[in-house]
């Protein structure tokens, strides 16, 4: 959890592109990280309020980091 916050504080300016460097494509990517994170944020807080051990993440969740990492390389 730590590490993709962290990801996404780095990639965050991309987003607000003042100087015009990043193309379309970075800026979806960077979009869909930040979806991914508050995703992720979201099924952490309903696992913890359940004091579950265990994270399970949904195919929505999965699939957002599937298609991250399949586009990075």
């Amino acid at each position: 959890m730590k590490q993709t916050r962290n990801l996404v504080k780095k990639y965050h300016n991309i987003l607000i592109n003042r100087s015009g460097i990043f193309n379309k494509e970075n800026q979806m990517l960077v979009e869909q990280l930040i979806s991914f994170y508050h995703d992720f944020i979201v099924t952490y807080e309903e696992h913890k309020a359940y004091s579950s051990n265990i994270l399970i993440l949904s195919d929505y969740v999965i699939t957002s980091v599937e298609q991250l990492t399949l586009k990075r390389g």
